[in-house]
């Protein structure tokens, strides 16, 4: 329907309907008048996983038949208390409501309630009391203690509980007796997060805070959070012979100084320690007995270790040699450790096949494991040493402040996979074509990459080579037609002297985006056959910039080689230098799927063909064309529609737009009429925008840098209004027509004083956010009348600022109301 927020009238009257269910893509869907569903009464099923919703009516209350209801990603703050009838519910997902703070407090009488979904609600404050009587509950992912809500020792009646089960908010209280976690045998991951302020303080030394929370033998996962005591109590030893635990998290347990004896666990397959900043390495085996058959670790498969600030010298301790370390081991990651110079030669064992090392800058590694097939780094790394690796099987070395690659890694002959992204390599080595193996090779945004090795042919396997981001690259070398199993090929460069455009046309598996670089025509049509690729979705052509200054392609001989398969979704054209297209970019509308164009700086180009696929159009820089050339080939009668399907435009770098008029004489035409966002910038003379544009339909309007535009009446359901820089007539006044739609608004860069005037009068406005206006110099009174004004963000103003500071500021008094205001 055209109307999002309502409901048809034909689902009002399927009175038998069972199930009700909002599809989100491709985003969350805006307000639904939901309290119409109250008349379908067989309702059992109803999902509104990403509306944006901010209440539910009482009326939800009403659909008794109800099993399951999805509320999840929506912005409810609470739920009504009529949720409680729906005593037939059992599922109730709640998952990543944000901003919710409380369930009713008859939950207790949803007495079927079988999962209750509560993972990501950071803001829920407590459970309500009574929790214990859901003694069907199998699902309650998350459990909140508070001294208000319901209390921890509800839990030891629900013993049906299974699955995960996370405990926020700990404090500590109670008997060991009044949770009974222990008689949980159906739980197999428990997470514990205690409050994070507390182990700023006092020291939890005698582990009475966590000794509640003992575990069933059963439990699979443990992850503590925010921990304050030195170490954990004894229960936390777990006896290898009893427990089935195989992966252990502890996070920000500043305090904590050794771990318990994990070292001799057998269960025990992953280990992630982050932010433990009073525990040294040798924390790591505690309890560890030297002897020759001493195994630490004996099954431990992967290992993290992240933001230790303080691990300086991580070595082995002990007086035998003889200890088997982590036999097992197959991946390490290293993250944020900035003072760490070594890891234990026994840990670099024999087993490890993944390697990954981040932030890391004083990490030196004189050895690699001998059987590596992993490693991923982004420190000065000394590759040199990969040589002696020869199972690798993927290097991951993006980020590497590396400017040449040895020789060496020509004799990594069962390399598959090769990140060279965002190094400083100028070219590669010949000894690259020496891996044959080798099927992804990536050179994302190597700014100073100027070629590649001429024997690139050699790699028959290759199957992606990204180029995107490499404008320093002169050619690619010839023979790339020999790569008949490339799929990906993101940049094509033409040039004289390497790879020939006609070598394109051997390359039938290409598919995704292809950029054709550096055009200056050439060739037949025949010779490069774009058209028979029907797997490339996005085609970017980019001319040579200088080559529109001159003589004016006008017969669109440099284009014409270029034509697409109708599969085509997305093209992109800079520096064309015709003053029109050719006729296959007419596009008949029956056979293309043209979905997105993007014209940039082709500066002579008069006019554009008609595309009636099209559902986003950017428009830059396009110095010939006039407002009307938007609309070539419309014959004006009562069933024209301009751009039926368009629903985003942007107009960009018009310098000499002025008159934005429509110049047809039928007033039956309908224009753009899905069109949701249109974004105009840097118009310096554009006076106007037809009203035909401003329909609607519109929901997102963005204007900068307009200063002569003048905008009388905003769309009638436009919901976000963007203003940066100077944008003309909206910089000074909201013209005043009733909006009660607009829900957020943004003042960037504003060269004025003041706010624009009539705020007042948006009456829905939730947020505003004034970002880097230097010049402003109050805040507006009109803000004391937005009742509904929810959020506040003033950043980066210097003199605004200052005057909106909580209680002392001199316009704080006008904002205070406000419940949440941000000024940085």
């Amino acid at each position: 329907e055209s109307n999002d927020s309502f409901i048809p009238p034909r689902i009002l009257n399927a009175k038998n309907l069972r199930t009700f269910f909002v599809y989100p893509y491709p985003n969350p869907r805006p307000n639904l008048d939901i309290k119409l569903l109250h008349h379908l009464t067989c309702l059992r099923t109803v999902n509104l996983a990403r509306v944006a919703i901010e209440t539910l009516p009482n009326e939800v209350g009403s659909l008794i038949h109800l099993r399951y209801l999805d509320l999840s990603k929506t912005k409810l703050v609470e739920l009504p208390e009529s949720v409680c009838n729906l005593r037939n519910l059992q599922t109730l997902k709640l998952t990543s409501c944000k901003n919710l703070r409380r369930l009713p407090e008859g939950l207790r009488k949803l007495v079927n309630l079988r999962h209750l979904e509560l993972l990501y609600t950071a803001a829920l404050e407590c459970l309500p009391k009574g929790i214990e009587e859901l003694r069907c509950l199998q699902t309650l992912s998350m459990f909140v203690m508070s001294e208000e809500g319901c209390q921890l020792r509800e839990l030891s009646n629900l013993n049906n509980l299974c699955g995960s089960l996370t405990i926020t908010n700990i404090r500590g209280g109670g008997s060991k007796e009044s949770k009974n976690l222990k008689s949980k045998e159906h739980i197999r991951k428990l997470q514990l997060d205690f409050v994070k302020e507390d182990y700023e303080g006092k020291k939890d030394d005698d582990g009475s805070a966590i000794e509640l929370f003992e575990p069933h033998p059963n439990l699979e996962v443990l992850v503590v959070w925010y921990y304050g005591g030195s170490k954990f109590p004894n229960l936390m030893e777990f006896q290898s012979s009893s427990i089935m635990l195989c992966r252990l998290q502890i996070t920000e347990c500043r305090n904590l100084e050794i771990l318990p004896p994990w070292a001799n666990l057998e269960s025990l397959q992953c280990l992630l320690l982050t932010g433990l900043d009073s525990m040294s390495p040798m924390g790591l085996f505690n309890g560890l007995e030297a002897s020759s058959t001493t195994v630490a670790y004996p099954n431990l498969k992967e290992l993290a270790i992240e933001d230790m600030k303080h691990w300086e010298e991580w070595v082995m301790e002990t007086s035998s040699e003889d200890i088997n370390v982590m036999p097992l081991l197959r991946d390490l990651y290293i993250y944020d450790c900035p003072i760490l110079k070594s890891v234990p030669h026994q840990i670099l064992s024999q087993s490890l096949r993944k390697l990954f090392i981040k932030d890391c800058p004083k990490l030196a590694i004189s050895c690699l494991p001998p059987l590596l097939e992993e490693l991923i780094s982004d420190g000065d790394a000394d590759i040199k040493l990969l040589h002696h690796l020869t199972c690798l099987r993927t290097v991951d070395l993006s980020y590497v402040a590396i400017e040449t690659l040895p020789n060496e890694v020509g004799s990594l002959i069962h390399l598959r996979y090769l990140d060279l992204s965002k190094t400083k390599l100028v070219e590669l080595p010949e000894s690259v074509c020496n891996l044959r193996n080798l099927q992804t090779l990536k050179l994302t945004s190597c700014k100073n990459l100027r070629r590649l090795p001429e024997g690139l042919r050699k790699l028959v396997n290759l199957r992606h080579l990204e180029l995107n981001y490499t404008d320093a690259l002169e050619c690619l070398p010839k023979g790339i037609e020999e790569l008949r199993c490339l799929q990906t090929l993101s940049k094509f460069v033409m040039s004289e002297e390497g790879c020939q455009l006609r070598e394109l046309s051997n390359l039938n598996n290409l598919r995704g985006s292809l950029a054709i670089a550096k055009i200056r025509g050439g060739g037949s049509k025949e010779s490069i056959n774009l058209k028979s690729k029907e797997h490339i979705c996005t085609l970017a052509l980019e001319f040579v910039k200088e080559d529109y200054e001159g003589k004016r392609d006008d017969d669109g001989s440099a284009i014409e080689l270029f034509e697409p398969h109708p599969n085509l979704e997305e093209l992109v054209v800079w520096y064309y230098g015709g003053s029109k297209f050719p006729n296959w970019m007419e596009f008949q509308s029956s056979s293309i799927m043209l979905r997105r164009l993007q014209i940039s700086e082709c500066r002579n180009l008069e006019i554009l063909p008609p595309l009636e696929s099209l559902q986003y159009l950017y428009l830059e820089g396009l110095d010939s064309m006039s407002p009307m050339g938007l609309f070539n080939g419309l014959e004006a009668s009562s069933t024209t529609v301009a751009y039926p399907n368009l629903k985003k435009l942007i107009i960009m770098d018009m310098k000499h737009w002025e008159e934005w008029v429509m110049e047809i004489s039928s007033k039956n035409i309908t224009v753009m009429p899905r069109l949701r966002d249109l974004h105009i910038y840097d118009c310096p003379i554009l006076k106007l925008v037809p009203h035909q544009i401003l329909s609607q339909s519109v929901r997102k309007l963005f204007i900068k840098d307009c200063p002569e535009l003048a905008i009388s009446c905003l769309p009638p359901l436009l919901e976000e209004l963007i203003l940066d820089g100077d944008a003309g007539s909206l910089s000074r006044s909201v013209p005043f027509n009733d909006n009660t739609s607009l829900k957020v608004m943004y003042i960037q860069n504003s060269p004025h004083s003041t706010l624009p005037q009539g705020l007042s009068q948006l009456k829905a406005l939730q947020t505003l956010k004034i970002v880097d206006c230097n010049s402003l110099t109050c805040i507006s009174e009109e803000l004391q009348h937005l009742t509904s004004l929810r959020e506040l963000y003033i950043t980066r103003c210097p003199i605004l600022g200052p005057r909106c500071e909580k209680d002392v500021g001199k316009d704080w008094s006008i904002m205070s109301r406000i419940p949440s205001i941000y000024i940085s």
